[in-house]
């Protein structure tokens, strides 16, 4: 995690500090990233915590959308590289939870 994101976190950085300070997107970045973020609500139900999405959905929104061979193949590679960095995160958020939550008991 980069320091800004960090400064952000804890505070230490004000919002429009924060966002001023991001790097800007290029329009096939936005694109994919806005796929990924349509693609979120199709992960399995999990009582362990988030499961990843599935190849198959990416496969069946890419065909809902008309997509030629090229951009699906760029959706199949990224969406998971990107959906393995949030499931990580989120494993090392409950992890810090559930650390914090034993240390109250």
């Amino acid at each position: 995690m980069s320091q800004t994101i960090r400064d952000a976190e804890e505070g230490n950085e004000s919002a429009i500090e924060f966002l001023n300070s991001a790097p800007k997107m290029s329009k096939i970045d936005k694109w994919v990233w806005q796929m990924f973020n349509r693609l979120n609500s199709e992960r399995p139900s999990s009582m362990s915590g988030i499961s990843k999405i599935p190849v198959t959905k990416i496969f069946e929104y890419a065909g809902h959308l008309g997509l030629d061979e090229r951009a699906t193949d760029l959706l199949h590679y990224v969406i998971p590289i990107l959906d393995s960095h949030q499931c990580d995160i989120a494993s090392e958020r409950m992890k810090k939870e559930n650390a914090r939550r034993s240390k109250k008991k």
